[in-house]
């Protein structure tokens, strides 16, 4: 079991490599195919998020604290950002952002980002974000990843409180 240290600093960055081999896949298929981007309280106990955390499982799994949509100004959260690529190697950059339209403009709240080495696979990184801002009302996380040429990015709406 691999745990993923959250406390180390706030721009810290931990890459998890679910499966690190994957067959080649067809031309058609995309570099890069997202799969989640989630907001977690982190865990006071240092056990989540981890890489197969149930023993006996038959399947790989990642295991986070419950991903929230609610998010309230004054706490800091653990960003999520997964994705399976189906054929790239070499420097990959991952990202969130955290944003809301704010008197007819988009204005990032937090963000973060890395590059780092990859391989075919199945990827999740565990980033660390800021203390959420007194800024009530819906927002946009979003997960991107770069890939040499090939982007692939995953929206999902929260709420401020």
């Amino acid at each position: 079991m691999k745990t993923i240290p959250m406390y180390a600093a706030i721009a810290t960055l931990t890459l998890i490599s679910i499966a690190a081999s994957a067959q080649a896949a067809p031309a058609a298929t995309p570099v890069v195919l997202p799969t989640l981007v989630l907001a977690t309280p982190p865990d006071p106990n240092g056990k989540v998020p981890v890489i197969n955390g149930v023993p006996g499982a038959g399947v790989t799994n990642l295991d986070v604290g419950f991903p929230t949509s609610l998010l309230k100004h004054g706490n800091f959260y653990v960003y999520l950002v997964g994705f399976s690529d189906t054929t790239f190697s070499g420097n990959c950059a991952v990202s969130f952002k955290l944003t809301q339209i704010q008197a007819g403009k988009t204005v990032t709240l937090d963000s973060n980002s890395r590059i780092v080495a990859i391989t075919p696979g199945d990827w999740a990184w565990a980033l660390a974000g800021k203390a959420i801002p007194t800024s009530p009302g819906a927002a946009t996380l979003t997960g991107t990843t770069k890939c040499g040429t090939a982007t692939g990015s995953i929206h999902s709406t929260v709420f401020l409180q």
